[in-house]
């Protein structure tokens, strides 16, 4: 799989020390990829410094009540696949959100869910 997309590099902007690592991201908790795509240009103006994305990899999901709640969110953290393909958006979204934030000097952190699929 080719987890390198290409993205071009995030400039520093004024304020940055160490390479970037200094300042705020914002967690985006269960933001679709093109809404966060929507967003970038005015986080990146308001000066954070990135987005912390959910899980992209494909997530339980059902089409009946669990507790009286549709597809908790919970849910997002059960994998079932590596596939970039869950309730979040497709793949090409994934990396049009990645692209577009960097385009606009807004760093991509990922929350995975790795482990959840090793079994016993």
């Amino acid at each position: 799989m080719d987890f390198i997309w290409n993205n071009p590099p995030v400039n520093q902007t004024k304020g940055d020390y160490r390479n970037g690592q200094k300042g705020a991201i914002v967690e985006l908790f269960m933001w679709p990829h093109t809404d966060i795509a929507k967003e970038c240009e005015i986080i990146g103006k308001m000066g954070y410094m990135g987005v912390k994305l959910f899980p992209a990899q494909e997530q339980v999901f059902s089409y009946e009540t669990f507790n009286n709640d549709l597809n908790p969110w919970y849910f997002a953290y059960q994998p079932v696949s590596y596939r970039l393909q869950g309730r979040m958006g497709s793949r090409n979204a994934l990396r049009e959100a990645i692209s577009t934030c960097r385009s606009h000097g807004v760093r991509v952190y990922a929350d995975a869910v790795l482990n959840h699929m090793t079994g016993g």
